[in-house]
């Protein structure tokens, strides 16, 4: 499946956006509900703050300025993660051989958060249908479920296999990497998402696959991340056949973006380091330093290079990598 056909159908399931009334203080890192109107000199109406915006200080100041003590804003979305795994062992407890830690508990708790929604359930469970069913059941009070596997592939197929029977699975076999693995079904209209095991590919499955759902939900207009082209800083070896995306760092060189992968780049410490995701589609095999290709920025670039982002300001796009 095509990451666009993919990605089509998750957007698709969350497009109920539910609306509620904040005061101006408890209002910041909310996205409005609502277009804010002020009148003009003569007389007319404009809008100054539109819909889908999300509010800063500097919209604060603007609500402040038009008698407006509270504002329409969307709901923040409860989302829940399930981790499964004999294997794992959470942060306080031991690690014995043939153990290790429950990393993707942790970090996509905080990609949850960082994305502006709440977490709703945070829970441990085995790979079994039973235990599956009752990870769904016990986390149908939030707005989505995030499941993710032991690191063997195999265990995803379990899950996968799990939620077939539970609902209907709308997403798997996506052609990108990693992530490729993600399933995303529904279960009585209630969203669940399966990503990979490994906590940096679930990290990039999730900015694939759940952080636009998020985004839809919270009704903001830019559901994907701004791209760019770039300059290529090395030479990488890519399999063809799936739309690869990999942490890279980026700085500037004559007014253009230079990216390189960072060292070891599947691990934790590249995910901290990284300021964009190259992306290298699935056509090619092989591409040289000097090459142009497409990259994701990442907050990390935006709020470090804001100043030098402007220069190449024309060459942003908020369409879909490709």
């Amino acid at each position: 499946m095509r990451y666009e056909d993919a990605l089509a159908l998750v957007i698709g399931s969350f497009a109920r956006v539910e609306v509620e009334r904040a005061g101006i203080i408890n209002a910041l890192g909310r996205t409005l509900a609502e277009d804010v109107h002020a009148e003009s000199g003569d007389g007319t109406t404009e809008i100054v703050l539109p819909q889908g915006r999300v509010i800063g200080p500097a919209e604060m100041g603007v609500l402040a300025s038009l008698g407006r003590p509270a504002v329409a804003v969307t709901r923040k979305p409860r989302l829940s993660v399930a981790t499964t795994g004999d294997e794992l062992v959470d942060v306080m407890e031991r690690v014995e051989p043939g153990k290790t830690r429950n990393i993707s508990r942790y970090s996509l708790a905080g990609l949850v958060f960082a994305n502006g929604c709440d977490l709703g359930r945070l829970i441990h469970t085995g790979d079994s249908f039973d235990s599956i069913k009752r990870a769904v059941e016990s986390t149908r009070v939030s707005d989505a479920l995030i499941i993710t596997g032991r690191i063997a592939a195999e265990d995803l197929m379990q899950i996968d296999d799990a939620l077939s029977r539970l609902g209907e699975v709308l997403v798997r076999g996506t052609a990108v990497s990693p992530g490729g693995e993600t399933v995303f079904a529904l279960i009585d209209d209630f969203p669940v998402f399966a990503l990979p095991g490994e906590p940096v590919d679930a990290m990039i499955a999730f900015e694939l696959f759940v952080r636009p759902a998020l985004l839809t939900m919270l009704g903001r207009r830019d559901l994907l991340r701004k791209t760019v082209s770039a300059l290529l800083g090395q030479d990488i070896r890519h399999r063809p056949g799936r739309r690869e995306f990999i942490y890279g760092a980026a700085g500037f060189e004559r007014g253009r973006i230079v990216v390189h992968v960072t060292q070891d780049h599947k691990s934790l410490k590249a995910a901290i380091d990284a300021e964009a995701l190259i992306i290298l589609p699935e056509d090619r095999e092989s591409f040289s330093s000097g090459d142009d290709v497409q990259v994701m920025l990442l907050d990390s670039f935006l709020r470090c290079k804001e100043a030098a982002c402007a220069s190449v300001s024309a060459g942003i796009s908020e369409a879909a990598p490709r």
